[in-house]
């Protein structure tokens, strides 16, 4: 009888010890799909920020080109050395205007 309860305690402890080893595995699964999903949270954080300044730069080189264009067209429609001036002052002006970064 004393056999068959140490027999039956081993066995026991057997499953007791693959059960532990399963747990083990799969703790340490989740770990690593935790730090994975970590890894795309940053990757995603960071492909959204490089989005919006993408979006702004084109954004405000589109300003810039419009800005381009504008002076392109006020000097064909000069008449005149001081039209022509008096736009390459108001270039100035803006340029001065900017903050400074």
């Amino acid at each position: 009888m004393i056999e068959f309860l140490i027999g039956l305690i081993v066995v026991l402890l057997g499953f007791l010890g693959i059960f532990k080893w399963k747990l083990d595995k799969k703790d340490t699964e989740l770990i690593q799909k935790t730090k994975a999903l970590e890894k795309e949270k940053t990757q995603s954080e960071v492909y959204k920020t490089a989005v919006e300044h993408t979006q702004e730069s084109v954004q405000e080189i589109e300003k810039v080109e419009s800005e381009y264009k504008e002076i392109e067209e006020k000097l064909d429609e000069a008449e005149s050395p001081e039209d022509i001036i008096n736009i390459a002052n108001s270039i100035v002006d803006k340029f001065n205007k900017l903050p400074n970064d």
